[in-house]
């Protein structure tokens, strides 16, 4: 016996995250009461501005199924490490009303052979990468992202490591460069930077004014343009605030934004087992959240 439709709410895009607008259909299983229970709704975006490309884990059956890519929305030859992802279908993104996430979880290190810059002071990645429908100049982008509480991007000080410490954690891709938003320079709590657009332009490390390895669901949204000239544009805003404008950016040689990669390496660590979840992820190709960013 499938579920009853009993009725109709429209949610804010306020109230929505990664989705401009939505209509959530209302159900109830068979003999409930309680039509509002999370996991008994169903959200349909709005037709008026759908987003370009959507992934919010919740089709897939199992992590097998998830890395195989049924629907063909990743660049499945450029996965890397792919024994550490988990399709996490006991830990939702509650802010986004969903009951599945995407898990990379980053092995203790402490094993490995190392020099100062190799080994466990050396580069370690897990990542996929969404390629996008059709190449464009301009997107906005958003996801959702937690980690553990005791996430590090900096190795034991024991180590010894000279490397840089950071995680880059998102790629808008472009076929110059990448614009990058990498997460804990010299340590969990310290920068973040990105390489603001095409030709790995690097305005500066901005210091940190959220905590985003606190245990807790967090909220970005990006707003990046390739432009011509120098009207590019790469913008940033964390849980609905505004953190960082990147304007006049030139086009350092790029022609489009073809793709999303979802985490690249950390420069050195961990020192022990840490995860990291991915909730919805999303790109617009016109601006879902009326000029934010």
């Amino acid at each position: 016996m499938t579920p009853a439709q009993i009725g109709v709410l429209t949610v804010p895009s306020s109230d929505l995250g990664s989705l401009s607008e939505a209509t959530t259909l209302i159900t109830a299983k068979p003999g409930s009461t309680d039509a509002l229970t999370l996991a008994e709704t169903q959200t349909v975006t709005n037709l008026s501005n759908p987003p370009f490309l959507l992934e919010d884990f919740s089709t897939y059956s199992s992590t097998a199924n998830w890395i195989a890519d049924p629907r063909g929305i990743y660049s499945t030859a450029e996965d890397v490490n792919t024994a550490q992802m988990v399709l996490d279908t006991t830990v939702g993104c509650t802010p986004a009303g969903t009951s599945q996430t995407g898990r990379y979880d980053f092995p203790d290190r402490s094993g490995d052979v190392q020099g100062p810059l190799t080994g466990r002071c050396g580069d370690y990645t897990i990542g996929r990468n969404l390629s996008l429908p059709a190449t464009i100049t301009e997107g906005w982008f958003s996801f959702y992202h937690k980690s553990d509480s005791f996430f590090k991007t900096l190795a034991p000080s024991g180590w010894g490591c000279n490397s840089a410490a950071a995680y880059k954690t998102w790629f808008g891709r472009t076929d110059v460069s990448r614009y990058n938003l990498v997460l804990g320079i010299f340590g969990e709590t310290a920068d973040y930077t990105w390489s603001a657009g095409p030709g790995n332009q690097e305005p500066a490390d901005f210091p940190l004014t959220w905590t985003p390895f606190d245990g807790a669901w967090h909220y970005y949204q990006m707003h990046c343009k390739i432009g011509s000239g120098s009207n590019g544009i790469c913008n940033l805003a964390v849980d609905g605030v505004v953190k960082k404008t990147n304007t006049g950016l030139s086009a350092g040689g790029a022609s489009d934004i073809y793709g999303i990669a979802i985490g690249r390496n950390m420069n050195q660590g961990p020192g022990t087992v840490q995860s990291e979840w991915w909730g919805p992820i999303a790109c617009y190709t016109s601006d879902p959240w009326s000029g934010l960013v």
